[in-house]
């Protein structure tokens, strides 16, 4: 019994070199990159990835709402704040102050003790021009 006999041996043999091609297959098979299978209710819409191109293309092709109600395109505004100009307030200030001193001295009181001298004096303070 010490000794092997041919058929031992070569059951071995067999055995040895299946071993190795059923790890080559495994490993190789480890490594393939296989995707899942997923069935798809064919009601769903697939998520696909779209490129910047493509999201730009699409940006562009919307349409506001106004513009798909009237069938019009939007009209772009510029917006830019303006505002009265210092010779501007300087006028009207000095408008202001030429009706004041024609009026009587009881409603010139009368004037600087209203909340209307208040807020001119603090508009004029604003824009600099009084202390």
């Amino acid at each position: 019994m010490g000794s092997k006999t041919d058929f031992d041996t070569d059951l071995d043999e067999y055995l040895s070199q299946r071993s190795r091609k059923q790890f080559l297959h495994n490993v190789v098979q480890t490594f393939k990159s296989k995707s899942p299978s997923i069935k798809l209710n064919p009601e769903i819409e697939p998520y696909v990835e779209l490129d910047e191109a493509a999201l730009e293309s699409s940006n562009e092709n919307k349409k506001g709402f106004f513009s798909r109600l009237f069938g019009r395109e939007e009209a772009t505004v510029e917006f830019r704040e303006v505002g009265p100009t210092k010779d501007e307030l300087k006028f009207v200030a000095q408008v202001a102050l030429d009706s004041i001193k024609k009026l009587p001295s009881e409603e010139v009181e009368l004037f600087k003790v209203s909340a209307e001298f208040e807020k001119l004096k603090d508009i004029l303070k604003r824009h600099s021009l009084i202390k």
